[in-house]
């Protein structure tokens, strides 16, 4: 499973095999979910360091996008939200541009809000990202704000 980590412990044992010394290497895996650990110690999964990534490019390259508000200049809640281009091929979908747009759209508003001011948002966003723990993309977009 994605959100479990596998704990694995290593055992080197001294064996008599037929009057001959062998070592032989005994490895145990046991299961563990390793979400609460990564919220107590403030580590971010590797999806959740993907999005940070993500969001942040997205940022420091704002003159790359436009927004919703600049396309259409109508005051909606959506407002904040980027403009994705036009994408046939697969291979542009999931590449950083085009995927950075979908996560930077799908963060909550409060967070989006402080897209002018680098420090602030950088702050918000790794304490939302720690305290939701994301370990894939189906929680992340079906996250309940």
């Amino acid at each position: 499973m994605f959100n479990q980590c596998i704990l694995s412990c290593v055992f080197m044992a001294l064996v008599y095999i037929h009057n001959t010394t062998t070592w032989i290497q005994i490895q145990i895996q046991i299961p563990y979910s390793c979400r609460e650990l990564f919220k107590k110690f403030e580590i971010l999964p590797l999806y959740s360091q993907y999005i940070f990534s993500l969001s942040i490019f997205v940022i420091k390259n704002k003159h790359l996008f436009s927004t919703n508000y600049q396309i259409h200049s109508v005051h909606t809640r959506f407002k904040t939200n980027l403009q994705p281009p036009i994408a046939n091929l697969t291979k542009f979908r999931k590449g950083v541009y085009y995927f950075g747009i979908k996560i930077f759209n799908n963060l909550p508003h409060n967070i989006k809000d402080l897209a002018n001011e680098t420090k602030l948002f950088w702050n918000a966003l790794k304490r939302f990202l720690l305290s939701s723990s994301f370990h894939n993309n189906e929680e992340y977009f079906n996250y309940q704000r």
